[in-house]
């Protein structure tokens, strides 16, 4: 595979990491991790290619952690439906708030041929659980 330099994944603004009124930009990986956070928040896009674009991970909330584990897979192959992501190595772990909520975490070790980085997405019953109420 080609080397592609940082500079080569272009510039975004900055909607993850650092988000400000005045636009601050994300260039390099930071670019791929912020396509990649949204991939895993999105189930599909519009325009050419986009049915199946990604996987809505809140759907992960309830279930078993069997369950979650089956699921490390599909979230590598959503991943590296980037062409700019190479490997994807995911982890998917269920914890307890100690309030009887569970908090699902989605933790993604990616490669790229500018190098790596790490994606750590928490997912918790409260706020998806308020969004549904709201929209019914």
């Amino acid at each position: 595979m080609a080397y592609n330099r940082p500079a080569a994944y272009g510039t975004d603004l900055a909607c993850i990491l650092r988000t400000d009124v005045l636009f601050s930009s994300a260039t390099g990986i930071d670019v791929v991790r912020q396509d990649a956070y949204h991939r895993l928040l999105t189930d599909s896009v519009l325009g050419p290619a986009g049915d199946d674009w990604g996987y809505d991970c809140r759907r992960l909330l309830g279930a078993t952690d069997a369950q979650l584990q089956s699921f490390s897979a599909l979230i590598s192959e959503v991943l590296q439906r980037d062409e700019r992501i190479t490997s994807a190595q995911v982890s998917i772990t269920s914890s307890s708030t100690g309030t009887g909520l569970r908090i699902v975490t989605v933790k993604a070790q990616c490669t790229t041929a500018a190098g790596p980085f790490d994606l750590v997405l928490s997912i918790d019953g409260v706020n998806v659980t308020t969004i549904d109420q709201q929209a019914s």
